[in-house]
């Protein structure tokens, strides 16, 4: 999760894609459960993660 949302996903290497051979369900779940609470914030925020 950190690798998608750190450093507001400004950084080249935050993660474009996540591909998975298998147990995909259970890795978006996880995903989800690290990224959901992720507020928005302003552009210039600096404590922005998306």
């Amino acid at each position: 999760a950190g690798s998608i949302a750190d450093n507001g996903g400004r950084s080249c290497v935050n993660a474009s894609a996540v591909v998975v051979p298998k147990y995909g369900r259970e890795i978006a779940d996880a995903l989800g459960q690290k990224l959901g609470p992720v507020k928005p914030t302003t552009v210039d925020d600096p404590e922005a993660k998306l």
